[in-house]
């Protein structure tokens, strides 16, 4: 059985190859992507090496396509 993962306002598929997408700002208003495995324990995070946070920093997650 596969899961379809969809934002709860736009109803856009937001899972790719195994993989959540989201964009998130930091607490110094930098954003990014970021994907995470939707595999139950698997806590992998993948990013892009520019954008940066420090571990305990507060994320803001949204909906990579209308951004809710």
């Amino acid at each position: 059985m596969s899961i379809n993962y969809q934002c709860p306002h736009c109803k856009g598929y937001l899972a790719l190859d195994g993989c959540l997408l989201f964009s998130v700002r930091t607490p110094d208003h930098t954003v990014g992507l970021i994907s995470l495995h939707i595999e139950l324990g698997n806590y992998a995070v993948k990013k892009n090496p520019g954008f940066e946070y420090r571990e305990g920093d507060h994320l803001d997650f949204y909906c990579p396509i209308c951004h809710t």
